[in-house]
């Protein structure tokens, strides 16, 4: 699994969580945030699964696909126009068939919709009840 944007590591602590109950899986996250609460939220007993990557996903997200064909891809970084239709088109093609594609905040701009567009992928859209924020999910499918 594979995702983008951890900030405290709320979701990557679910995730691995998750992974070492199921005593299966391995989680890459990139992000560029480096405070000094950065992936707080992992606790140490967690992290033999977790390989965390500072820095941009255009620096380190190709290379992280190439090793690897992964089940679920999460994007939770920079929600740019720009950022995400990268990030989305790369993982896509990376991910393996029936593997499933996350993406927060996806009313920010048009790269979910293009790639639903583009790969006429299954989606479902939520809306986080809290903030209002809409996310997206799909499927990718043999071609």
């Amino acid at each position: 699994m594979v995702e983008t944007g951890v900030a405290r590591g709320i979701s990557s602590r679910i995730i691995l969580t998750a992974m070492q109950r199921n005593d299966c899986g391995r989680l890459a996250s990139i992000d560029l945030y480096s405070g000094p609460d950065a992936r707080i939220a992992v606790p140490k007993a967690l992290r033999d699964r977790w390989t965390y990557l500072a820095g941009s996903s255009r620096t380190h997200l190709p290379n992280v696909l190439l090793r690897s064909e992964p089940a679920m891809f999460i994007h939770d970084s920079q929600h740019t126009l720009r950022n995400m239709r990268f990030e989305l088109k790369t993982a896509w093609a990376a991910l393996k068939n029936g593997g499933v594609l996350i993406a927060d905040d996806i009313h920010e701009n048009v790269a979910f919709a293009e790639l639903q567009r583009a790969t006429c992928s299954p989606v479902v859209i939520g809306q986080e009840q809290v903030k209002a924020r809409l996310f997206g999910i799909t499927t990718k499918r043999a071609p």
